[in-house]
Parts: C-alpha cells; sequence; structure tokens
C-alpha cells in the first residue's frame, strides 16, 4: 500500500526497484534499479540503484548507488555518496534556506544518532560521530583518527561484496590506493557529488 504523489513532478521507478508498504513517495523523484525501500517518506529525491532504505525520510536530497539508511534517519538538502551508511536516527541537513547541500563522500558512515549538519563536506571514507558542523578531510574516523589504507580497503571489500554481491576489481582497489596516497601527501580526494571514486568517466 505505497503512495506515489506526483507532487511538483513524474515519478520514475526502475526496474526491479521495490517500494514496500508504508512508503509515500513524492515527485519529482527517480527510484533506481534494485532499490529498496521499506516505510519511507521520499520527496524531491533520486536514489540510485542498489540502494537500501528503511524507515527513512529523505527530501531534496541524492543518494549514489548501493547506500544503505537505516530506520528513523532523515536526510535533507544532502548528496549522500555510493556505499555509504548512515546509522539508524542519524541525520544529515544541509542549509535549506541558503540551498547549500551537505555532501558525504563514497563509503562514508554517520553513525547511530548523529548529525552532519549545515554547509559541510565529508571526504571520502570517513566516519561522522555526535553532533558535526564542519567540513572533515578523507579517511578520518572517529575522534580525528586517520583510517589506515588497510582498514579503507576493508571497508571497501566489505561493502561492495555484500551490498553489491560482487568481488572488487583491481581497478577500484588501485584507486582507493592512490586517493589514500593523494590525501596523504596532502592533495585533495577527487570524490565530487554525482561524480562516484569508482567512475571511470
Amino acid at each position: 500500500d505505497a503512495k506515489l504523489i506526483p507532487g511538483d513532478g513524474p515519478i520514475f521507478v526502475a526496474p526491479a526497484a521495490h517500494i514496500g508498504p508504508g512508503c509515500v513517495v513524492r515527485g519529482p523523484a527517480y527510484i533506481g534499479a534494485g532499490v529498496e525501500a521499506m516505510d519511507v517518506r521520499l520527496e524531491s529525491c533520486v536514489v540510485e540503484k542498489g540502494c537500501r532504505l528503511m524507515g527513512c525520510v529523505v527530501k531534496d536530497s541524492t543518494v549514489m548507488e548501493y547506500s544503505r539508511v537505516m530506520e528513523g534517519a532523515i536526510v535533507t538538502q544532502a548528496v549522500i555518496g555510493g556505499y555509504c551508511l548512515l546509522g539508524p536516527n542519524a541525520t544529515v541537513c544541509g542549509e535549506i534556506l541558503d540551498g547549500n547541500a551537505a555532501v558525504l563522500g563514497d563509503f562514508s558512515t554517520v553513525s547511530p544518532g548523529s548529525v552532519f549538519s549545515g554547509p559541510v563536506k565529508a571526504g571520502p571514507f570517513t566516519n561522522v560521530s555526535g553532533f558535526c558542523d564542519h567540513d572533515i578531510p578523507a579517511f578520518i574516523s572517529r575522534g580525528g583518527s586517520r583510517l589506515s589504507l588497510d582498514e579503507a580497503l576493508k571497508i571497501c571489500w566489505l561493502r561492495v561484496g555484500r551490498w553489491e554481491n560482487r568481488i572488487v576489481s583491481d581497478y577500484e582497489l588501485n584507486l582507493v590506493k592512490k586517493i589514500y596516497k593523494t590525501v596523504r601527501r596532502g592533495g585533495r580526494s577527487p570524490g565530487q557529488p554525482g561524480k562516484p571514486i569508482f567512475s571511470k568517466g
């Protein structure tokens, strides 16, 4: 008994997407192939292929491929990278009045009950914990410690393997290694909204 309400624009649901009971989708919205949504509210958003959304709210936002948004999480005015995990009751919220999105890089995690708020950006492989209203560099874990390369590769292996059900390619692993080394030398990570880390284009 999902409700699809065109609202201000069309709703496109790709093949093999599952919009389960209790869902309310208000257009414009795009729901990608293989998305699983249960008891969610989606409004003016893009949810890319393979995402899993459970009991959450996503509004005026983009959630990139194979990310997980769990029970009670709220996403507004945000871009969530690929393979991200938003724990239960997590919040990612950009500046609604200014229209500046909060951006969470690929393979990042927002811990349960944590808040990532404002026109803020987190690089790939970051872990947001508690309340955060400032930018976070790539590969930074809880408490400001840097993830090791082995930890980053493990996150990559686990999320791609479990969520996409495939083995990470050598190309992808080498790309993560290059990004890690670039960031260690003080360079900027290439992850950006709309262009996932694994994009070959």
